[in-house]
């Protein structure tokens, strides 16, 4: 069986080891350490198992703004190895130490945040808007691409899109977020946590063609976040199984059908119904902070679905979809935003079932069977939906099978974001919205 084990290690530990490494193994090993005036790398080599470390000297140290350089550390010889992660929370390195049997880590600079210099009160259409002249802004273990016409594979409509490992664009929203970070309360709500998709273009209900954030929900919904009991009995419902769950792995959350109906027009839609009837109710005043926007749900054919990669799983969506469309508030993720989140290699691979390689990197990925608002036009029972293995698949019926749902909305274009000491928009501290 293998067993995970959490590491704390100390800076100074790093350091000292460092010391030992280069003093008796100058020669072999001189390659190991990078150090110059714009960047110092550090590495520690251990065989699985053999961490130890404090927390507290890594805070409170000069260099407690390095965190483990992922991509370039190595685990059995590959890098941005499966068998680590990092959290920058507590500066802590999670090794699988029954797959690692030995692994050098990497430490660099921590990559500034997107919204460095626009958090406090401010726009938060109009601080993402401040980066035209970044096509890629580094942001936690990930990056926000400028999707304009310069962008290779991108969808070419001047909006932003995060993509990457774990970029920290969590926000705070909803009832029960108004306390958070205001002197009363420390911690955001697990249900209130939201991350942003990007800055999108989109249609309103008015008809005006506006850029807006896009967010979907950071954990699974819940049989009583959108009205209905726990066994799926309650009008409306699907049904309800046990699948993957964000924080609190040992807790289940509810799988539900696309339409209980079995038709696959979103619009008449058991999800549908539920997402904008008892899920907006239950935000209260907030949902006056969500815009109606014009969903595309026309779907494309099984030849096409079948062998689109992003950027044309986003010309199939939008760009040149059937015109039908759904004026509401809330929705699902369309295929093309799962295809984008995946590093930027990943955009010319197919999504299909015979292509798991977007799930690398790819921060909407959670391993868990998920619907998305995409149909399969020319089969009226079937949606599409990303499978836990990471590919999207075109096989499932809308009422044959229970998957998770987060809900996906766009902000109206007023709303502000603040931060506050230590507000980095990771998971643990996530960005607020009023």
């Amino acid at each position: 069986m293998n067993k995970k084990i959490t590491i704390t290690i100390t800076l100074l530990l790093i350091l000292s080891i460092i010391i030992c490494i280069v003093g008796l193994k100058k020669e072999k090993d001189k390659d190991l350490v990078n150090i110059n005036d714009k960047n110092i790398s550090f590495i520690f080599e251990t065989d699985k198992g053999n961490v130890t470390g404090s927390s507290e000297d890594w805070l409170s140290d000069e260099y407690k703004d390095y965190e483990l350089d992922i991509e370039n550390s190595k685990c059995n010889g590959k890098t941005s190895p499966s068998e680590l992660k990092w959290n920058n929370e507590n500066h802590s390195v999670e090794i699988n130490s029954g797959i690692a049997e030995k692994c050098t880590l990497y430490f660099a600079p921590k990559k500034p945040s997107v919204f460095d210099n626009c958090v406090g009160e401010v726009d938060l259409v109009k601080c993402l808007n401040t980066l035209n002249n970044e096509t890629e802004f580094a942001d936690g273990d990930g990056y926000l691409y400028h999707h304009d016409s310069s962008l290779a594979n991108g969808a070419g409509d001047n909006g932003y899109r995060y993509a990457g490992n774990q970029p920290n664009n969590y926000i705070c929203f909803g009832n029960g977020s108004e306390s958070y970070n205001n002197g009363t309360s420390n911690q955001c709500p697990l249900t209130n946590k939201y991350r942003i998709i990007g800055l999108v273009p989109v249609i309103t209900s008015n008809g005006s063609k506006q850029t807006l954030v896009k967010i979907i929900k950071a954990e699974y919904i819940t049989a009583d976040e959108l009205g209905i009991n726990s066994t799926g009995t309650a009008p409306s419902s699907s049904s309800y199984t046990s699948l993957k769950r964000i924080e609190g792995s040992n807790t289940s959350v509810p799988g539900f059908y696309w339409n209980s109906s079995g038709n696959n027009t979103w619009k008449d839609s058991s999800l549908y119904n539920v997402l904008n009837g008892a899920y907006l109710t239950k935000l209260g005043d907030w949902q006056n902070k969500v815009e109606t926007v014009k969903w595309n749900v026309g779907g494309g054919t099984d030849a096409n679905l079948r062998n689109v990669n992003a950027q044309n799983a986003y010309k199939q969506e939008i760009k040149n979809g059937s015109g039908t469309t759904v004026e509401a508030k809330v929705g699902l993720m369309y295929v093309h935003d799962y295809g984008f989140a995946s590093k930027k290699d990943n955009w010319t691979t197919k999504l299909h079932r015979d292509n798991d390689n977007n799930s690398q990197a790819n921060w909407l990925f959670n391993g868990v069977n998920e619907w998305t608002i995409s149909r399969h036009s020319s089969n009226s029972n079937y949606a599409l939906y990303v499978y836990s293995a990471g590919f999207v698949s075109t096989y499932s019926g809308v009422n044959g099978n229970s998957y998770g749902v987060r809900p996906v909305l766009y902000l109206t274009s007023d709303v502000k974001l603040s931060g506050g000491a230590g507000i980095d928009g990771s998971q643990s501290k996530p960005y607020k919205v009023s």
